[in-house]
């Protein structure tokens, strides 16, 4: 019995969601976009320059923007346009752009899924 409670504990501690799973916040600019056509529903591989994380680092990278219900849409713009800033949250680690390659499908990598994102008018100047 005591094993059952402490195999039970366990699997109740560990089934809470961890830090990473957390939504981070990110900003950047779009540098260019491809449509990832082999994914569920219609989600966009886009490159940001400079990419802001939440450590507030500038870097440069990949990120995954779906089209509703994936991602949440703010203003009246669009983040998968080039040339438009974009900030809104991110989840890290999802893997949701993935390409044609022959007869198969392969993932590109991305920094993580966008999950709400609001942009500015295409070719901003900051």
């Amino acid at each position: 019995m005591k094993y059952f409670i402490l195999i039970l504990s366990v699997l109740v501690i560990f089934s809470f969601p961890q830090k990473s799973q957390a939504f981070t916040s990110f900003g950047g600019y779009n540098l260019w976009s491809v449509p990832c056509t082999c994914s569920a529903g219609t989600v966009w591989y886009v490159w940001f320059a400079p990419l802001y994380l939440n450590s507030l680092v500038p870097m440069a990278g990949p990120m995954a923007v779906g089209v509703p219900p994936s991602t949440l849409w703010y203003a009246n713009y669009d983040a998968t346009v080039p040339t438009t800033w974009s900030l809104g949250k991110y989840m890290p680690g999802v893997q949701s752009c993935w390409q044609p390659a022959g007869y198969t499908c392969v993932a590109w990598p991305v920094i993580g899924h966008v999950y709400e994102v609001g942009s500015s008018l295409p070719a901003s100047i900051p």
